[in-house]
Order: C-alpha cells, then structure tokens, then sequence
C-alpha cells in the first residue's frame, strides 16, 4: 500500500523534471532580428561592411535577453542574407571575433561608414538615441569575416547560404 501512495509522486516528480528541461532547452521565440536602430527601445542588432567585392565584416550586437549561442547563430544568419544578396550562393566565415564587453574604439569598424549609422561607440558604451546608453559590457558581441562564392569552393568550412538561412529562420522564428 505505501508503494502505491509514493508512485504518483515518483511519476510526477518525473513529469515536473522533464517539463523543466523542457522548457530550458527551447530556443526563445522573441528574438530580435533586425538593423541595429531599427526599432526603438530595443538594444541590438546587426550591421556589415563591405571590405571588397566578395568580402565583408558583419556584426551582431544582442539585447540583454539573447545568449552567446543566439547571437553567434544571429551573426552567421545575417552573414547568409548579406551572401544571398549580392547573388553569393556559398560563403566562408574566415574569421570570428568576440568583441562582447571590449571597448569598440579602435576596431575595424571605427570610423568607417556603416550601416550602424546612429551609434557613437567609445568608452564601452553604445548611444542608440542621444537619450538612451546601453552598457554594452553585458551584451554579447560578435563580428565575422565572411569571404563568398557563386559556387561550391570545395572548402569543408563553406556554407550553403540557403541551408544556413532556412535552418536559423526556423530555429528562430524569423520571417523572410
């Protein structure tokens, strides 16, 4: 009889652990994507460089919620669409830079025109509207080189633009 009294709680306790990993394994589906500046309110966000005519820089600063996972996935994504817009089928992302907490001033996108246009970076802080500072010491920052192909360059590193795209913008919830 005690055996039956302490099974249900075995089975629930059981549901309770697995409903929790659950939910701690599940990709968030509130992900900002978007230009840094796009919406207000809202810290983040990415931009690119165009170094030459099949390389570029791109970056992709996350909000407070977004892990270093997210925003990797976020940087690579965007790499993807900036490679598919310039009629780019494959691409290689030959380098990976951490910039999460650094002081901006003094990077390859410092004092270059980008599409970051609404941003002052120095001093570890990023000014989005003049009123409004975000700290980027606790956001997650990345920036990659990507160099791109019109055709499969045979590298193990390359990357199918439009398998890259369709698998985040399904992991993310991302429209087109």
């Amino acid at each position: 009889m005690v055996s039956l009294i302490f099974r249900p709680m075995k089975v629930i306790s059981v549901l309770t652990v697995a409903a929790f990993l659950t939910a701690c394994s599940t990709v968030p589906t509130d992900v900002h994507y978007g230009e840094v500046g796009a919406v207000a309110g809202i810290d983040g966000g990415y931009s690119e460089l165009r170094r030459g005519i099949d390389t570029w820089a791109i970056r992709y600063t996350g909000d407070r919620k977004m892990t270093g996972s997210t925003v990797r996935d976020l940087t690579l994504l965007r790499s993807a669409e900036v490679a598919q817009k310039a009629a780019f089928q494959w691409f290689v992302v030959t380098e990976k830079v951490d910039e999460s907490g650094h002081n901006l001033q003094g990077t390859s996108f410092s004092g270059v025109q980008t599409t970051q246009t609404s941003s002052s970076w120095a001093g570890g802080q990023d000014t989005l509207t003049g009123s409004r500072t975000v700290d980027t010491r606790f956001i997650c920052q990345y920036r990659y080189e990507i160099k791109c192909y019109r055709e499969d360059p045979g590298d193990p590193e390359a990357l199918d633009v439009a398998v890259v795209e369709t698998e985040l913008r399904t992991k993310y919830g991302i429209g087109e």
